[in-house]
């Protein structure tokens, strides 16, 4: 499990709204929600520990589904790489295609690459919403 420290700043029902500020420790990984260039995030968590607005909580983030985001950010975009490369010198060593294998290699895996990074951004609110279940409060810190 990941843990980060949050501020509550916002009770309704029994939800709590907490701020989470980028530090140094949570790189890119965007498991939180927050995009690359955020340095705040607010999500939702049930209120299971009674916070009060202003209060410090920790919260736990289910580690698998950190992975799970990690991976479509940065495995993904790899394999499709790879995949373009292989393609690419697999179509001109066939006759498919002419022209230098490594340049159209090149041009092959570099294009699969944006194509896996529209994907990623196409499906990034799915993989979000996902992501919103796998928070627990833990602690809360008066």
């Amino acid at each position: 499990m990941i843990k980060e420290l949050g501020e509550v700043v916002e009770l309704k029902n029994k939800i709590a709204k907490i701020k989470f500020t980028r530090s140094s420790s949570c790189g890119k990984c965007t498991a939180c929600g927050m995009t690359k260039d955020q340095k705040e995030v607010i999500i939702n968590v049930k209120n299971t520990n009674e916070a009060n607005i202003g209060d410090f909580v920790d919260i736990e983030i289910e580690t698998k589904k950190a992975m799970v985001s990690s991976a479509i950010a940065y495995v993904f975009p790899l394999i499709m790489l790879i995949v373009g490369v292989v393609l690419g010198y697999v179509l001109v060593n066939s006759g498919v295609i002419d022209g230098d294998k490594e340049v159209i290699g090149a041009l092959f895996g570099i294009g699969l690459t944006f194509v896996s990074y529209l994907i990623i951004r196409n499906l990034e609110p799915i993989f979000k919403i996902k992501l919103k279940t796998a928070y627990k409060m833990i602690k809360t810190n008066k």
